[in-house]
Order: structure tokens, then sequence, then C-alpha cells
């Protein structure tokens, strides 16, 4: 190898050994219009990042909504679910004290029943003479305990009809409100 003499090249020599070399032409006035200066490419690298996490975040933010969508539409069904359930279980409570009225009813009708006969031979052993008034005055009675009782069971039963259409119309309603129009994600 040979030491490198300065006195041998030209300074123009050097220039041109110094010039990197692209395609086979040096770097001239006009290769650097066509050649992207380095801070150029580090600029458009860097817009291409942001542009790439800008789409990553709009692609994460639209799975977000359409998550939030989903959830709330099984919010809606689980809602209208324990609606379904609230109303099934106060239909059951009101069977359950209407069943639990007609067991009470038969047994003391059982005990009137019992009771009356009762009084109606006690009063046929000591008061022979009036027996028959006696027994029209409780047979009289005994009517308006019953005429009561089916009183009673018409308001029941005319109260648990409003209690079942007021039901029917909220949840009438409620679906009503809840058919509402979604805006696209994308």
């Amino acid at each position: 190898l040979k030491p490198y003499s300065r006195a041998r090249s030209s300074p123009r020599v050097r220039a041109r050994a110094r010039a990197p070399r692209l395609g086979g032409r040096r770097r001239g006035a006009g290769a650097a219009e066509r050649m992207p200066a380095d801070g150029d490419d580090e600029e458009n690298s860097t817009m291409d990042q942001v542009k790439r996490q800008l789409h990553s975040a709009q692609a994460t933010m639209q799975d977000n909504m359409r998550a939030m969508a989903e959830r709330d539409a099984q919010l809606s069904s689980l809602q209208s679910a324990t609606e379904n359930l609230q109303g099934s279980s106060d239909a059951f409570f009101r069977a359950s004290r209407r069943v639990h009225r007609s067991q009470l009813w038969q047994r003391y009708r059982l005990y009137l029943l019992a009771g009356v006969l009762t009084s109606w031979v006690i009063c046929w052993i000591a008061f022979p003479s009036y027996l028959v008034r006696y027994v029209l005055f409780s047979l009289i009675v005994i009517a308006i305990v019953f005429l009561v009782r089916a009183f009673l069971n018409s308001r029941d039963k005319r109260f648990e009809e409003g209690v079942q259409q007021r039901l029917a119309e909220d949840q009438g309603d409620q679906e009503e409100g809840a058919q509402m129009t979604r805006a696209p994600l994308e």
C-alpha cells in the first residue's frame, strides 16, 4: 500500500472523490433537487409513524365503541329479563296470596258451618219456640258473609287485572323506547 499523498491530487479531484455517487452520477445541483435530504426522510418517517398511530387509535376507538354497543345491548336484554322476572314474581306473589286466602276461606267456612249447625241444635233443644227465627237470622248472616266474600274476591280480581294491564302498558312503552337507531361506527 502506498501512503496517501496530497501533492498528487488536485482539489478538484479530491472533491470528486469525496462526493457520494448515486446511480453513476455525482451529486450536483440537479441531483439535490431529485433526492430528498436526510431531514426530509426523517420527517416522512415521522409522518408515517403518526399516521399509523392515528389509524391504530381510530381502530381501537371503533372496537371500543362496538364493545360498548354490545354491552349496551346485553344490559338492555338483562334489564328486560329482570323486569320480566319481577313481573313473574309479582304474579306469583298475587297467585300465592289468592290461594292462601282461598284456603283460609275454606277453613273458616267449615268452622262457620259447624258453628251454625251446632247453634241450631242447641237452639232446638233449649229454645224450640225461637228455632225458626234463629234459623232465618243465621241464614241471613251467612248470606251476608258470602256476599262480602264475593265482593272482596271481585275487588281483588279487578285490582290484579289493573296491575297486569299497567305492567303490560309499561312493558310496551319500554319496548318502544328501546328501539332506537344507532349511527354506523365506521
